[in-house]
């Protein structure tokens, strides 16, 4: 599903991309919590579906994503099929707050929807219910280069 198709869970996502931010969050803590998010989520289902699977679906998200946030191509081809989470921060960084939580919503809910039509929605649920808990809880996120 194209990461617009599900414009409600990506505005939730985004608003608690802010909120883990930290107070008065800027596009650097946005993308701070993004790649926090997607170190979370890398963690939760490369033992399920493997590194490769899991860069496959990252890859996929990050292009469905940078059809509509054109700013995201500026992210180098090999830095995305590695998951270079710096380049990705770099280019969140570089964007207003609001475009850099959007951008990166769209990013985490289009995995969720490609990840719900391969195992289905109870399934993807499951796996990735605590990481859903603990972005949406509010709390900031810590520092995903450490």
């Amino acid at each position: 599903m194209c990461p617009q198709l599900n414009n409600h869970g990506s505005q939730r996502i985004a608003v608690a991309l802010v909120q883990r931010g930290g107070p008065a969050a800027d596009s650097a803590q946005i993308a701070e919590a993004v790649a926090w998010a997607w170190l979370q989520i890398a963690d939760a289902l490369s033992p399920i579906i493997g590194a490769q699977g899991f860069a496959a679906l990252y890859t996929r998200s990050f292009h469905d994503t940078a059809a509509t946030h054109p700013w995201l191509r500026v992210v180098q081809s090999d830095a995305v099929a590695s998951m270079e989470l710096g380049a990705l921060k770099t280019a969140l960084a570089q964007q207003d707050g609001r475009s850099a939580a959007t951008a990166g919503g769209e990013m985490i809910q289009g995995l969720r929807d490609l990840l719900g039509n391969l195992v289905g929605p109870a399934l993807t649920a499951r796996l990735l219910q605590p990481i859903w808990d603990t972005l949406m809880s509010g709390s900031p996120a810590p520092d995903a280069s450490k």
